[in-house]
């Protein structure tokens, strides 16, 4: 029997379904293992940092000139500013009007005024040209922009980009009667033309201007010679191929913008490097992401390691691991299977109890004895006798057993008896001499199988017969 019970297999079902019922264990291990592994790395990077440190000051220090300094602060210097001028950009594409103009449907308002001089001597004073370029220079610097950006909740410098000043001169032929010949003269005129994404804004706009032209024209010199009227005005929408390079040009500017900044820095880097320690101080970035990664390792390996420790004391502690391998071993006829006292309570629980060959939970403990009652009664079939019930489980155990049993059988002609390990209690020995017949009674992971082996060889040398296990 001894032999049987040194070359005994486990099957790995049922180490599997042993071990993953100490999930929780397992969990815990792995968890430990998480935090020494990221706690050792956390240590290992953080004296690096110290040492990267030490050797980029002592670098620093052997320095016999400050030029890498002084190098390292125009780098940042230029980078400085190039950064601030992007912020500018974008900044202004941001808040500007014109960059929210759909080039493709451009709303244009426009206002035409004609420059008509007073008297024939006007021209020789100043010529109609002149007097229109005057005008057109007094409208772009002296219009109060101020006023009329508070009308559009904006900057002035957003409405001066939006309006446009063209001097127009158109040729009129007229008949002189006096000499009998044809004069060409000029009319000068200067289109006022205002761009916005809101037709009704650029009116806005435009009306705005209009009521500062005759007093602008005023305060001209040419003003004494010359009169300015309004001559009609006009909306429509139109394609505006300029905008729309515009828009490309400062797309274009932000682009080179950022490509500078990354080359600036990545020279500063280099140089940086070049000079100074080449030892890496690693971020915080990189010191998380280090210890994520160990701790995950170390989650994996905690569990890894508290399963091969759980398997290898299931194989080697000689206790019995289920019902199905102790009858296997003994060559034992199993009765019954009792459930586990404690019902699965998560889901996990549930999974994992689904390899368990015995199938402990599938009856509850009462069905449980009535079965145990119905194979014993199979088996005896009507006779009667007197049943020891033994095993290497406790004294209480045994006694439980047996009064179930004996409330179940209490019409028959049955007698039982228990004793716990009678290899170990020679007093049993004439309990054993006075039944008929025996049944086994073994706890999952707690009996002994060198126990029940010698039991079993008791029972043997007395002649008595084993009806069969009864498993807890």
């Amino acid at each position: 029997m001894d032999k049987n019970v040194k070359h005994r297999e486990i099957r790995v079902s049922t180490l599997w379904y042993r071990i993953l019922k100490q999930w929780r264990v397992l969990l815990i291990a792995g968890l430990i293992f998480a935090v020494l592994g990221a706690g050792y790395k956390y240590a290992g990077m953080a004296a690096a940092n110290a040492s990267a440190r030490e050797e980029a000051v002592d670098t620093q220090d052997a320095q016999e000139t400050g030029n890498a300094d002084e190098q390292s602060a125009a780098y940042y210097e230029i980078i400085t500013r190039s950064q601030q001028q992007m912020q500018d950009v974008q900044s202004y594409l941001g808040e500007t009007i014109l960059g929210k103009i759909d080039p493709s449907s451009e709303p244009v308002a426009s206002a035409t005024y004609v420059i008509m001089q007073q008297s024939d001597a006007a021209s020789a004073a100043y010529s109609p040209d002149y007097a229109a370029q005057e005008m057109s220079l007094a409208l772009q610097n002296d219009l109060d922009w101020e006023a009329i950006a508070k009308t559009q909740n904006t900057k002035s410098q957003y409405i001066y980009e939006l309006v446009g000043f063209d001097v127009i001169v158109a040729e009129s032929d007229s008949e002189s009667s006096n000499e009998g010949s044809n004069e060409s003269k000029t009319t000068p005129m200067i289109m006022v033309t205002v761009k916005h994404y809101d037709m009704e804004a650029a009116q806005e706009i435009r009306d705005a201007i209009d009521a500062q032209v005759q007093e602008l024209f005023t305060g001209l010199n040419v003003s004494d010679y010359y009169t300015i009227t309004l001559k009609d005005t006009a909306e429509q929408y139109v394609v505006d191929g300029s905008l729309l390079s515009w828009t490309n040009s400062r797309l274009n500017e932000l682009t080179s913008l950022k490509s500078n900044i990354e080359r600036l820095q990545s020279e500063k880097d280099q140089y940086t490097s070049g000079t100074a320690s080449s030892a890496v101080i690693l971020s915080s970035s990189d010191m998380a992401k280090g210890c994520l990664k160990y701790a995950a390792v170390g989650f994996v390996g905690g569990v890894v390691l508290m399963m091969l420790l759980m398997a290898f004391y299931m194989a080697v502690c000689g206790r019995v691991l289920s019902a199905e391998e102790l009858n296997r071993v003994f060559g034992l006829r199993l009765l019954t299977v009792m459930p586990e006292k404690k019902q699965h309570r998560t889901a996990f629980d549930r999974a994992v109890a689904r390899l368990d060959a015995d199938g402990r939970n599938e009856l509850t403990e009462e069905e449980s004895y009535q079965l145990a009652v119905q194979n014993l009664l199979a088996f005896y079939e009507g006779r009667e006798g007197s049943i020891l019930l033994t095993g290497d489980v406790p004294e209480d155990l045994l006694q439980h057993v047996m009064e179930q049993l004996q409330s179940e059988l209490k019409e028959t002609r049955l007698q039982f008896a228990c004793c716990t390990a009678i290899n170990r209690h020679p007093a049993a020995i004439k309990q054993l001499q006075g039944s008929d017949a025996v049944i086994l009674v073994e706890k999952i992971g707690a009996s002994h199988y060198k126990n029940a082996a010698a039991d079993v060889e008791i029972i043997e040398n007395h002649n008595k017969l084993i009806i069969g296990s009864i498993v807890l």
